[in-house]
């Protein structure tokens, strides 16, 4: 596991393991990861900065000068090399790789070499090539950056089921029952008021919360109950609920009771049965013709 040590002035020394070798993915031991890392080979004891830059390089070119920061004598390194950038592995030496930090595939990288052996370990990542991989070191094996954590993402789907678990199911705006592909939920939204109606039926904030809660937008504004003439119209659990009296007109699908206790007063349903109050006959899923028995 990296570990980066970092003081209280935000400067870093150089990360050492207990036999005294640098720690894994820190290939000069400075204590920035190598995915971070301008300046290469950085000497023993140095300090730097968090992109590896000795302490004092002002002009940013890995070089701290003794003459004009005499203060910091103990940190002069003379000319260190620039690690040279990278955007895949095919432009890095044989048995290297380009490595970048995590979800940072389209940017620059620095070539680094490619683990010789890697524990099996069940953390699956998905690399840049859209291949999933055993773990992060597999992938770099392979010679491939890491996009996100967890497996790839299949391309298509119709079901939150479909992403695995690690995504969410995005469609078009109101192609609730068409086909979209996995995505990967936002980690944060702005708290914009724009509400739109996720195709779970849920009222969200914007867009973007119903994505992070895993739900493509059926329409704009809030949702609306579902119109409906039958109990076929609406899911199993829900019933046609219409107003006293009007039997045959339209009503909108609503939950049925989990269960009743005997209130009264008693009604007559819309299918000719006296129930002993509202919530037993909207457990049968009847909506209510009139208060009182219904006549023999």
């Amino acid at each position: 596991m990296l570990v980066r040590i970092l003081c209280s002035t935000a400067f870093a020394l150089a990360a050492i393991g207990p036999n005294g070798a640098a720690l894994a993915g820190d290939s000069d031991g400075d204590g920035v990861e190598d995915a971070l890392d301008v300046c290469c080979d950085t000497p023993e004891g140095i300090l730097v900065d968090d992109q590896g830059r000795p302490l004092g390089d002002l002009d940013r070119d890995c070089d701290v000068d003794l003459s004009d920061f005499a203060a910091l004598q103990l940190n002069f390194t003379g000319v260190l090399p620039l690690c040279p950038q990278c955007f895949d592995s095919g432009e890095c030496p044989v048995g290297e790789y380009c490595v970048k930090p995590i979800g940072y595939c389209p940017e620059p990288g620095q070539c680094r070499p490619k683990p010789t052996s890697c524990m099996p370990e069940w953390a699956p990542v998905c690399g840049c090539n859209g291949v999933s991989f055993e773990n992060a070191c597999y992938a770099a094996q392979a010679g491939e950056t890491v996009e996100h954590d967890g497996p790839c993402l299949p391309p298509t789907c119709q079901t939150l089921e479909d992403c695995l678990g690690v995504g969410y199911c995005a469609k078009a705006d109101g192609d609730c029952d068409g086909v979209g592909e996995c995505r990967t939920p936002p980690v944060s939204c702005l708290p914009t008021v724009e509400y739109v109606c996720g195709c779970d039926g849920v009222t969200y904030e914007n867009s973007c919360y119903a994505a992070r809660g895993g739900a493509s937008v059926d329409y704009a504004g809030e949702c609306q109950a579902a119109t409906c003439q039958s109990n076929t119209e609406c899911a199993a659990e829900d019933y046609c609920m219409k107003d006293d009296g009007d039997c045959d007109g339209v009503g909108v699908c609503e939950p049925r009771p989990s269960g009743c206790a005997p209130s009264g007063p008693a009604i007559c349903g819309c299918d000719g049965i006296t129930y002993t109050d509202r919530c037993f006959s909207a457990l049968a899923g009847i909506s209510v013709d009139f208060e009182g028995e219904c006549p023999q």
